[in-house]
């Protein structure tokens, strides 16, 4: 398991990039291909469905996530660069940097999510719809207790995630557990119901005892 530690102090920044559905490759000449160019240029990205790569500069440092090296960690650089770009995925390009906060967390509490959120972003775990780029800034985010994530991100893997059956990243959950906070389960919530009602029955009897 990768260990992060040691950084310098400064603002955290989501780093956005908008993927092209071709991969960088010149447009297909067929009809159906240009269709599907048109749609997801003209409509699916205008209305919030778009597909995008983003990654996130904490403490002087970019994190991100991908298939077969998992969580990464490079000095944090003009994200416009010819180096920052050739470490994201082929045919992206640059949109925007939104800054989160104007102060980062210190460098054990960050070594602690980081290493926790490392447990289930694997480099083999990675999923287009179900665990990718995006699930993984999000949960870094809202680790850092950062709510400010732009939803539009990851709408298009959400959507489709309605359509098939496969484990699901938790985003929420993933982030309270690396915050070190106990998540109580269906069975647990179950469990701590019916004691209640037994504890409530019990209660009934002995005032009924005592007329």
């Amino acid at each position: 398991m990768a260990s992060f530690s040691g950084f310098a102090s400064c603002e955290i920044i989501l780093h956005i990039y908008t993927i092209d559905i071709n991969g960088g490759l010149p447009p297909p000449s067929n009809f159906l291909s240009k269709v599907t160019n048109f749609f997801h240029e003209k409509i699916m990205t205008p209305t919030g469905f778009g597909t995008y790569h983003t990654s996130l500069d904490v403490g002087g440092f970019n994190y991100s996530f991908a298939a077969t090296s998992g969580i990464t960690k490079t000095k944090a650089i003009d994200p416009t660069s010819p180096q920052a770009l050739s470490s994201c995925p082929p045919g992206v390009s640059y949109t925007q940097s939104l800054i989160l906060s104007s102060s980062s967390p210190s460098p054990s509490s960050l070594s602690k999510i980081l290493n926790s959120l490392s447990k289930t972003f694997t480099p083999t775990s990675y999923h287009l719809l179900n665990r990718n780029c995006n699930h993984f800034t999000e949960a870094l985010t809202l680790s850092l207790n950062l709510p400010s994530y732009p939803l539009y991100l990851n709408r298009v893997a959400r959507t489709g995630t309605l359509l098939i059956k496969h484990e699901i990243c938790e985003v929420k959950k993933e982030a309270e557990i690396a915050r070190g906070n106990k998540i109580i389960t269906k069975e647990e919530k179950k469990n701590k119901s019916k004691k209640k009602i037994i504890t409530e029955k019990q209660r009934k009897a002995l005032e009924a005892l005592k007329k």
